[in-house]
């Protein structure tokens, strides 16, 4: 399911009366697992884009599909050098180590190397969304 274009919409009710006479709501249908991943994947990205356009960076490209990776945001920074973002949603800060797979940053810095050789100034930052949707940002994840 390709959700770049999707925005997301609510969920319809529909209105009973229940046994009592009085007004009762139910879900049309369940939302997925998926789905509800995929929905707050671009909630997440939302979220950290506003926080970056606040510290007048600007907005690249969005889920820059590479021959190595798939970048969530690429963006230019005030200073003219891009900067790659990696966005992950955390329901715990127990599990932060292992957000962004050995596998992940290996593929990551394929693209931040291939982008270096062109001479261009690059860096890469993770982006974490807490439960309370607060955006943290880690920038020196590769040293």
């Amino acid at each position: 399911m390709n959700l770049k274009n999707t925005k997301a919409m609510p969920v319809q009710l529909i209105k009973k009366r229940s046994r009592s006479g009085a007004p009762a709501s139910r879900f049309i249908g369940k939302v997925s697992p998926g789905l509800r991943n995929s929905l707050r994947g671009l909630r997440c990205e939302e979220l950290v884009l506003k926080y970056y356009q606040k510290n007048k960076y600007r907005l690249v490209r969005r889920r820059w599909k590479t021959t190595f990776a798939e970048v969530d945001l690429l963006l230019l920074s005030p200073e003219n050098s891009y900067v790659m973002v990696e966005v992950k949603s955390l329901h715990s800060t127990d599990f932060l180590p292992h957000r962004l797979s050995w596998k992940q940053k290996g593929r990551l810095q394929k693209v931040i190397e291939s982008f270096s050789s062109k001479n261009l100034s690059v860096c890469f930052h993770l982006a974490v969304v807490d439960k309370a949707d607060q955006v943290l940002i880690f920038d020196s994840i590769f040293g």
